[in-house]
């Protein structure tokens, strides 16, 4: 069961991606960012699971694209002054 999870973590990821790169979703949308999310999240619940700490040192890389949606909209605010 832990390759089919980690497949299917990583095809959501790779799912997302194709989809930005055929500009059918742009990386800014909460679609993109919860697919992103999901998918990773399975991946590092498995190694969390199968004790892969090496690849869990990766996860602190996916914290950029959950909060890169409250940084814009922060950003959006200074500039409309709202």
């Amino acid at each position: 069961m832990s390759q089919a999870v980690q497949v299917v973590g990583a095809l959501v990821i790779l799912a997302a991606f194709a989809a930005a790169q055929a500009r059918r979703l742009d990386v800014r949308s909460r679609t993109y960012l919860v697919l992103n999310v999901v998918g990773a999240g399975a991946l590092a619940l498995d190694a969390w699971r199968e004790r892969q700490w090496g690849f869990l040192l990766l996860g602190p890389r996916a914290a950029g694209p959950v909060t890169s949606p409250a940084r814009q909209r922060g950003q959006e605010r200074v500039r409309t002054g709202g």
